[in-house]
């Protein structure tokens, strides 16, 4: 079995500049922090996506 708390619960995603990277979080407090980084530097909210990430998912997406 897959401990949740082990792994990344949501995903921030940033598009900007022509390049898109990501930042795992395990916690909606966590991504509230993200967000408040990513608009300090000047991103928009456009440019930034949230998803929540099921622990098997991610498990899976590691491994291909």
């Amino acid at each position: 079995t897959v401990e949740s708390k082990k792994h990344a619960r949501y995903l921030v995603a940033v598009w900007g500049g022509g390049a898109a990277s990501h930042i795992p979080c395990k916690s909606k407090k966590s991504v509230q922090n993200e967000l408040r980084k990513l608009m300090l530097q000047g991103i928009a909210l456009k440019d930034i996506a949230v998803y929540a990430v099921e622990p098997f998912a991610l498990q899976v997406s590691v491994r291909i």
